[in-house]
């Protein structure tokens, strides 16, 4: 990927230090012993949350403190991060950031953690790399920053089906969205139900006790993955017709210039015979 413009790495610099520092700021946001001295113009701008709380008549706003004890402070920084310079490092292996989170605790049961395919050797911060881009997803919703959600949601689609390896690390990505995001958000559930399809067409995913599980506690979960698992069904189906259209096609067409040459043949034949009596 080419450089950002001179300009464009001086205002990254710039937002990134007045964010670190937390010069002129005017807020502070607390989470679970962390605290981020911020910018109301900042956050304000860009979430009706923080607009709501720093102009109505709340505590928030005239203490200039906002609690998020609730939320992840890993991805509160980055959500902070994108808000004053328009991005936020999700731990990609192939960036020069170690990833410090990991993917949550799962409950896996013999069988669940059997390699999809090979594991490559940065298997578990790969893995981290997508929970990071589920819990800034998740925050984004909450915190009503639609800008964040699509790009949290394009860093996901663009990692998940290469760093969620492990069916533990499936399960556990498919389990994390679906407690996190509301019904009518299809953001990442579109996205990790048709990965369960596509996984599913490889390998039967019933087998796996945890699949059952999480399919039988949740009908929203089960009947996605249905969805997707007939979509791609009926979609396999089409591209096959349609290889056997084109095959018979060319059957068709190679008969017909069989049958032309049958015709030539017996006429040259008759021709000769024709000649040799004459």
């Amino acid at each position: 990927m080419a450089a950002p413009p001179p300009h464009r790495q001086a205002h990254v610099k710039r937002m990134t230090s007045v964010l670190e520092t937390g010069r002129y700021s005017d807020l502070m946001l607390t989470c679970q012993g962390r605290e981020f001295a911020v910018h109301r113009v900042v956050l304000c701008t860009a979430s009706k949350f923080f607009a709501a709380a720093c102009d109505g008549d709340f505590m928030e706003a005239s203490e200039g403190k906002i609690e998020l004890d609730e939320d992840d402070p890993a991805a509160v920084e980055r959500m902070l991060k994108y808000l004053y310079v328009g991005d936020y490092d999700d731990g990609n292996p192939s960036s020069e950031t170690p990833v410090a989170d990991s993917a949550p605790e799962n409950g896996a049961e013999q069988g669940d953690n059997q390699d999809i395919v090979s594991e490559p050797p940065s298997v578990d911060r790969a893995v981290a790399t997508s929970f990071n881009n589920i819990t800034v997803y998740a925050l984004a919703e909450k915190y009503d920053i639609q800008d964040l959600k699509d790009l949290a949601k394009e860093k996901f689609r663009g990692r998940s089906a290469s760093h969620l390896w492990r069916y533990s690390d499936l399960f556990d990505a498919l389990e994390v969205i679906y407690s996190n995001t509301p019904s009518s958000d299809r953001g990442l559930r579109d996205i990790i139900s048709k990965l369960c399809a596509n996984t599913n067409d490889e390998e039967d995913l019933l087998e796996k006790p945890r699949f059952r599980e999480l399919m039988s506690k949740d009908g929203s979960m089960a009947l996605d993955v249905l969805v997707e698992s007939r979509k791609k069904h009926a979609l396999d189906c089409g591209v096959l017709e349609g290889q056997l259209d084109r095959k018979r096609t060319q059957l068709h067409a190679a008969a017909e210039r069989n049958q032309h040459l049958r015709m030539l043949a017996d006429k040259d034949q008759e021709i000769m015979k024709n000649f040799i009596q004459n």
